[in-house]
């Protein structure tokens, strides 16, 4: 059983990690430091480094749980779908939910602090590291979606749809009229049926793979 002093220094730690992530969506890695932090939890500036080794270590832990969160609304989507024949309207019309709106409706800030992640953890090779693990669950909600409409998925097919995803969504972040759910359907439309083909009939499932 925990101790009182034990539950009252995860508390902190959990309240300078919100402050972190607040900081992480709002401005970028960047905008994640010591002071920064110390002072949107409303703690001591020496919590910042009593409960991380380094800064890199609150980045992570705030990257972490962003990212987490983010898989557990996907997913969400992922388990409300059906198993059933699709075409690729319909495919691609899922596949935009759930890449450009997995709550429902299009989160700009959202998508921006996503890239802003991956862009930003380029630099740091641990945080490399984190990204990589962190990335997976995207491609194996990819496969599960394209097996639940009943169509192929292979590797090379599932990394020309992320990367035809990834770019339109990051293009269509630099204009705020665009609809990045649409934008992102629309390019799908004419590649989907090469990248992930139907199922022929009496083809149980699409190709087993791990995408990353």
């Amino acid at each position: 059983m925990p101790t009182a002093s034990t539950s009252k220094g995860e508390l902190r730690r959990r309240c300078l990690v919100d402050a972190a992530v607040e900081l992480l969506r709002e401005g970028g890695i960047s905008a994640i430091r010591h002071r920064a932090v110390a002072e949107r939890a409303g703690v001591p500036l020496s919590a910042t480094t009593y409960y991380f080794k380094s800064i890199d270590d609150l980045v992570a832990s705030a990257i972490e749980h962003c990212s987490l969160h983010e898989h557990e609304r996907m997913q969400g989507l992922v388990d409300h779908i059906t198993v059933r024949r699709r075409g690729g309207r319909a495919t691609a019309e899922l596949l935009a939910d759930l890449y450009a709106a997995p709550g429902g409706r299009v989160e700009r800030d959202m998508l921006i602090a996503r890239y802003e992640r991956l862009t930003g953890s380029a630099r740091v090779s641990d945080l490399r590291e984190l990204q990589r693990g962190l990335a997976r669950p995207y491609g194996w909600m990819l496969a599960e979606v394209l097996r639940k409409c009943r169509r192929r998925a292979d590797p090379a097919g599932m990394a020309g749809i992320t990367a035809i995803i990834n770019g339109t969504i990051l293009a269509g972040l630099l204009d705020t009229e665009t609809d990045l759910r649409a934008t992102t359907r629309d390019a799908l439309l004419p590649v989907l049926d090469v990248y992930a083909p139907p199922l022929a009939d009496g083809e149980v499932r699409g190709a087993a793979a791990d995408p990353a």
